[in-house]
This record gives structure tokens, C-alpha cells and sequence, in this order.
């Protein structure tokens, strides 16, 4: 297949490029520069992808970009990731995420079909992925969250993503295939040092070396997350494409409860430093979901997906990548 991926050079993107590749299957990555910032895709890869600059808030350069990928698929993973930046620019992420993607779903409806509209394998696979974050409300290993939960977000950034999901809802249409994926969260190399696992490691890895003193600065560690590993979460969506039985809202998790202290705690051991922890308030975020964990089983009946990679594998995989940027020479 030729698979458009918006933000292809991001943190899941690169890593979804690559299992397109080991697949067979052609890219164009969409990406916001005039070059793809690579942080784990090769360079023998990146020579294998057709790169397409494009800004998700302007309609014409949108267009441009699809008409140009003459996809038989699309992932759109491009948007604003941030809970943090959303409380800062909520206009912004919602312009990017949820018209971002009206403008991305309207760039389709103007393809041609990729064959008769009868059979069901010819209509257009087209991914959208969403969050956790749409459901607001606690989701517990014992109760996990269910994608018929109605949606409850607290935060400009999981408000955002529900836009995005009734929209694309809205204009979906006949050719497309339409699946949307309500992601949590993710852990794994190249994601961004805004993050709390990266923040928290690279902090770390700077006590060990001798750059910072022995304090790491935290926000809440109370509360529960659901981690996934990037490379579980790639081999997912890589699926999603191909099977064409595949459609409709999916949560991709693992169904496992995680606190951020005992995340922290893996961290430490990965590192192997036990500093001090030291609470902020500037950490702390205006609103916060105790417990976000859901329930895979829906994704796992469809397609057959489960991860394969442990917390503790996805701990340790962040500090090895992390660790040649921050050991001394």
C-alpha cells in the first residue's frame, strides 16, 4: 500500500514509518518543516520515504499534500500531544487537532476512490488516532475504561481530540474506511522531554553523570496511567491499515494500572541513582484524572493485537537510548 502518515517524523511516527517499511509498504511523511527531524528512524530509512511538508491549519497546504500521496491508506498522527501546552494554547490545539483533521478528512472526500465503492476492501483505510483522554473520567485496572464510556474530558487536549472524533464521524464517507484509536499513553525513544518519562529519566541520567545535585523535581506522582510501548502501539496501527475488517473506535492500551511513583521507581533502577523527590507546584496541572487505564479487548477480538513488550523492557530501552546523549565523553 502507499500509506500517508502525518507527523512521520514525531515520536509514535517514526517508529510507525519504520514497521510500514519492514512491511513493504510505500510512505510519504507528512511533516511540518522542509526536513523530517529524525531521532530513531535511520538514515537507509529515511532515503525510503517520500517527504511532504504540509501545516495542518492551512486548508491548501493540506490539500497539497494528499493530492501528492495519492494514498491507499492514511494514518494522521500530526497534532498537538501536549496536555501542558493545551491548558497554554487552547485556540491552537484546537485549531490543529480538531479542524486539523476536518481539513484533513475534506483533502480525502475530494480523492478518487480507490476502486468500486461495492467491495469492502476498496475503500481508503484512513486512521485517525485520538486518546485516553476523551473519557475524563477514572478508569481502573479493575474497571477499565470501555469504548462505549461516554466521552467526559477535563482538558483542552482531550476536549480537542473528542472534537476531532465527531468529526471525522461527520465526514467520513463511503470510500473511507473510517478507524479512530483512543490511544494512552505512550512510552518509548524519540518521544519528547516535555513528557514525564523522558523528563524524569534525562533528570536522572544528569544526577548519575554529576550535572545536576541529587534532587528530582516531580509533579504528582499519585495517580495511575496505562503505559504502552511505541513499538506495540506502531505494530497496532501498522495492523489496523491492513486488516480490512478493521473499522470503527478502538482503545489501544494494555489494561494495566501504573503509578507515576512506581514508574519513577522503575526509572531509578533503570538508572540506578534513588535521589531525593522533591514535589512542585509548577508540576502540578490545573486538572488531573486520577486513574486512566482501559480495556484492550475490543482491539484484541478485531485484529488480534496484544503487546508484546513489558513496562520494565520500555523503561529500560528509554535509558539506553537516552544515555549516550547524556554520559559524559
Amino acid at each position: 500500500m502507499r500509506v500517508l502518515v502525518t507527523g512521520a517524523d514525531g515520536f509514535v511516527g517514526q517508529h510507525v514509518v519504520a514497521a510500514l517499511l519492514a512491511g513493504g509498504h510505500e510512505v510519504t511523511g507528512g511533516i511540518r518543516g522542509d526536513a523530517p527531524v529524525l531521532a530513531t528512524l535511520t538514515t537507509e530509512e529515511a532515503a525510503r520515504v517520500t517527504w511532504s511538508s504540509f501545516d495542518l491549519r492551512v486548508a491548501a497546504s493540506v490539500r497539497r499534500m494528499v493530492r501528492g500521496a495519492e494514498p491507499d491508506a492514511v494514518l494522521h498522527l500530526a497534532g498537538i500531544a501536549s496536555v501542558s501546552q493545551s491548558w497554554r494554547e487552547p485556540e491552537t490545539t484546537f485549531d490543529v487537532n480538531a479542524t486539523g483533521s476536518l481539513r484533513l478528512l475534506q483533502a480525502l472526500r475530494a480523492l478518487p476512490a480507490r476502486g468500486s465503492a461495492a467491495p469492502a476492501a476498496a475503500r481508503r483505510p484512513v486512521l485517525l488516532v485520538s486518546s485516553g483522554e476523551v473519557y475524563g473520567a477514572d478508569g481502573t485496572a479493575e474497571a477499565p475504561l470501555l469504548e462505549d464510556r461516554p466521552l467526559r474530558p477535563v482538558t483542552p487536549y482531550g476536549a480537542s481530540k473528542a472534537a476531532q472524533e465527531m468529526i471525522a464521524s461527520v465526514l467520513a464517507d463511503d470510500a473511507m474506511r473510517l478507524i479512530q484509536t483512543r490511544s494512552f499513553q505512550q512510552i518509548g525513544p524519540g518521544q519528547q522531554p516535555t513528557f514525564v518519562t523522558v523528563n524524569w529519566a534525562r533528570q536522572l541520567l544528569d544526577i548519575r553523570n554529576g550535572a545536576q545535585a541529587p534532587v528530582l523535581r516531580v509533579g504528582n506522582l499519585e495517580i495511575d496511567r496505562d503505559f504502552l510501548d511505541v513499538r506495540d502501539a506502531a505494530a497496532a496501527y501498522v495492523a489496523l491499515l491492513e486488516d480490512p475488517r478493521a473499522e470503527g473506535v478502538f482503545n489501544l492500551c494494555t489494561g494495566r494500572a501504573c503509578s507515576l511513583r512506581h514508574l519513577l521507581e522503575l526509572l531509578e533502577d533503570a538508572v540506578g541513582v534513588h535521589p531525593e523527590i522533591r514535589v512542585e507546584t509548577e508540576r502540578l496541572r490545573p486538572a488531573e484524572i486520577r486513574s486512566l487505564v482501559g480495556s484492550a479487548a475490543k482491539l484484541t477480538a478485531a485484529i488480534g493485537w496484544t503487546p508484546r513488550h513489558s513496562l520494565e523492557d520500555s523503561v529500560r530501552t528509554l535509558v539506553e537510548s537516552l544515555d549516550h546523549a547524556t554520559r559524559p565523553a
